[in-house]
């Protein structure tokens, strides 16, 4: 799933967060230039702890996470 340049919202990333954490299908997502902030990059984290199916997850060009984010997220996936 290609989600680059869209105007979603926190509230909307956060909610696929939360549903993709049971997904069993999805192999792929990328977010590129979705405006990704700390919010985000926590639920992101929480869903990456949990999916057993998600391989790639493309978070290019959100400076919004800020080091601290992009950090988690790297743990995250890294320990997964």
């Amino acid at each position: 799933l290609k989600l680059i340049n869209r105007s979603l919202s926190g509230a909307c990333i956060v909610r696929m967060a939360e549903s993709m954490k049971d997904n069993s299908s999805l192999t792929s997502l990328t977010l590129s230039f979705a405006k990704l902030d700390a919010l985000t990059a926590a639920s992101l984290v929480q869903m990456v702890r949990v999916n057993q199916t998600l391989q790639k997850l493309n978070i290019g060009s959100n400076t919004g996470l800020g080091d601290e984010g992009a950090a988690q997220l790297a743990e995250a996936v890294i320990l997964e």
